[in-house]
């Protein structure tokens, strides 16, 4: 199921990538899967290692360099 919308000032939901950063939420895996974190995520480890490469390079993501 869709997780359920919230919002945090002006930046809507489907924008933020940390959906817990000011630890208003549950930290646990269950807070976070009622939050939505993991939604979609087996749908995409399904397509496979290939698919998800190829994404990730058609992208043109960049690493930083360094650890």
């Amino acid at each position: 199921t869709a997780p359920k919308k919230t919002q945090f000032g002006s930046l809507r939901d489907e924008d933020r990538i940390f959906t817990n950063l000011y630890g208003r939420h549950e930290w646990r895996l269950q807070g976070a899967l009622r939050r939505g974190d993991w939604y979609k995520t087996k749908e995409i480890l399904l397509k496979g290692v290939d698919w998800i490469l190829g994404e990730i390079k058609a992208s043109g993501l960049r690493g930083r360099g360094g650890a």
